[in-house]
């Protein structure tokens, strides 16, 4: 799997938020064969979390220039994995919120958010009411853990007071006035949390009853349980949850 690092993406543009990153302007006809080429290449999983669907990954071109959709310069990803190489969209679209996660890496971190998301989802289709009770349980200890990742936003101590920087535009901009800062390490603590506006509804539907293999405890736990222990649960801050 690749490296996914948030402060080391090159080209952020915070004022394209309106634009969707899975509706790209080039994905006309020659640029939708191309999208299906690399997903058959890469059987459909995500170069940087491994995660798999059939439905709703996305093309990352590696080097930023959307103009350059060369085999070699695009890769599979999943929405989450994608929208940290696009941190200003996902701010616009309110579908995600900078903390600070030292003990998980950015991957991890899509992990556990997206099962946060798509076990409450699967809980709201059970039938059966054992099978509600049980998911119902792990859908209790995700959310707990994802109150942890909220109570983490990311704050900037400055001169003039404590600075909320967990706004993804915002913290884009204090990396680029710390550049040399960033490049020595300073930002690596910093995660990228995806909210519920990261997702369709549709999506969501589509994971919980065509996925489900994929949120099994084995895929989430050894994450989960670093930040639970570690950090206890605090107040979290509903950010789309």
């Amino acid at each position: 799997m690749m490296s996914l690092r948030l402060y080391r993406q090159p080209r952020i543009d915070a004022t394209s938020g309106a634009q969707d990153v899975q509706r790209e302007p080039e994905a006309g006809r020659a640029f939708a064969a191309t999208r299906e080429s690399v997903f058959d290449r890469d059987e459909s999983r995500c170069q940087y979390c491994g995660f798999v669907a059939h439905k709703w990954q996305e093309v990352h071109h590696l080097n930023g220039d959307h103009s350059d959709s060369t085999p070699e310069n695009l890769v599979t990803v999943c929405n989450l994995c994608h929208q940290v190489h696009h941190c200003g969209q996902a701010g616009a679209r309110q579908a995600g919120f900078v903390a600070v996660i030292p003990e998980l890496t950015q991957t991890e971190v899509n992990h556990i958010a997206r099962a946060h998301f798509v076990i409450r989802t699967m809980v709201s289709h059970c039938a059966d009411a054992a099978e509600r009770r049980a998911q119902g349980s792990v859908a209790a200890l995700l959310e707990s853990v994802y109150g942890v990742l909220e109570s983490r936003i990311a704050r900037l101590n400055t001169p003039s007071g404590v600075i909320d920087i967990s706004d993804p535009a915002v913290w884009h901009e204090v990396v680029c006035r710390h550049g040399k800062a960033s490049a020595e390490g300073a930002f690596d603590a910093f995660r990228l949390v995806p909210t519920q506006g990261a997702f369709r509804r549709a999506q969501l539907d589509y994971y919980a009853r065509s996925r489900r293999e994929a949120f099994e405890a084995r895929v989430w736990r050894d994450a989960l349980d670093r930040v639970r222990y570690l950090c206890p649960k605090q107040s979290g801050n509903n950010r789309g949850r």
